[in-house]
């Protein structure tokens, strides 16, 4: 009798083993992965280039400070140049940075006006401007909006020519030595930025941006010709925008931030 009860039990155990290997076993899900998310936290660096438009609003003086005239020329031209900057993503949705570009341009504008005592022509040129900014970031994955401002310098170079002498001008000139003298002044502008864009994250490191930044400056000249009547001292407001477009490449602090869920 105990030979059959043993033999009864491994038979059981047999059939048992049999059943559980024809059941169905369930599938164990496969560990969800974290989504990586651009991270813009770094350093970084890169290249523009774009288009300014700008204008000189100038109250003129003559020598006894007495206003002669009010006068608007314009300037424009291309512009190219680099940037680099610091970013820190304190959060997922927002940004603080601090951005430094230099741009060689190549601005220009001329304008003739005249006034009861003659027409003098100006000519000015900018060769490079620079701007040193803050920036606040809206960050929607690799996408950001941001503002930027801060201060802003750029190089200025203006002659002004007299063409005409006379309360006959423009249409005759009275004869003088003035006729064809040329004065010079030039200086490097200091004055403040203000601006905005959206950037782009669509390679890991790489960012391209669209910026608009616009710029005002103070300066005044003083312009000296051989006769003390010809003496202008000019005060301008001059106000310049831009329209650039730019890449950077990224040095990420700690790699790719990853999304949580």
């Amino acid at each position: 009798m105990p030979r059959l009860a043993l033999a009864v039990l491994i038979g059981s155990a047999f059939i048992s083993q049999g059943f559980a290997a024809d059941m169905p076993v369930k599938a164990v899900p496969a560990p969800v992965m974290a989504a990586p998310v651009f991270n813009w936290s770094g350093f970084y660096i890169g290249a523009h280039g774009g288009y300014a438009w700008g204008r000189n609003d100038a109250d003129v003086f003559d020598s006894a400070g007495v206003l002669t005239n009010v006068t608007t020329r314009d300037t424009k031209g291309g512009f190219a140049g680099g940037q680099v900057g610091i970013n820190w993503q304190f959060h997922p949705n927002w940004l603080i940075g601090v951005e430094g570009d230099l741009s060689g341009a190549n601005l220009k504008g001329d304008a003739t006006h005249c006034s009861a005592t003659g027409c003098a022509n100006t000519d000015g040129t900018n060769r490079w401007f620079g701007t040193l900014r803050g920036r606040l970031g809206l960050v929607f994955g690799n996408w950001m909006l941001y503002g930027t401002g801060g201060g802003a310098w750029m190089d200025n170079s203006v002659s002004r020519t007299i063409v005409c002498s006379g309360a006959a001008c423009p249409a005759v000139s009275a004869p003088s030595v003035l006729v064809g003298q040329v004065a010079t002044a030039s200086s490097t502008l200091g004055g403040w930025v203000v601006g905005g864009g959206i950037e782009w994250g669509f390679a890991p490191g790489w960012t391209a941006k669209v910026e608009y930044q616009h710029m005002e400056f103070n300066y005044t000249y003083d312009y000296n010709y051989t006769l003390a009547s010809g003496f202008r001292r000019i005060d301008t407001d001059y106000h310049v925008d831009t329209i650039r477009v730019g890449i950077n490449y990224l040095f990420n602090w700690g790699g790719p931030v990853v999304a949580r869920y």
